[in-house]
């Protein structure tokens, strides 16, 4: 029988609502930030208009990601440091 253990488990749970699981903001960018996920750092992603992360950019620090008005549009900005 195979152990894996439970922070296996856990970190790869993280990465997999990171990188295509659901998200609330269809059609608009959004910050991240989870604790088992390149270290706490914070990351952009894009959230599909059928509510799933499409792309996945990750940033250098907890605090260095910045999304106004979803990114997209008129005055829609983000930055991922």
């Amino acid at each position: 029988m195979k152990f894996i253990s439970l922070t296996t488990m856990i970190m790869s749970a993280a990465v997999l609502v990171a990188a295509g699981g659901p998200c609330n903001t269809p059609g608009n960018w959004a910050c991240g930030n989870l604790q088992d996920y390149i270290g706490g750092k914070a990351f952009l992603y894009f959230c599909s208009s059928s509510g799933y992360v499409m792309n996945i950019q990750d940033c250098s620090c907890a605090t260095c990601c910045s999304v106004t008005h979803g990114g997209v549009g008129p005055g829609g900005t983000k930055s991922c440091k």
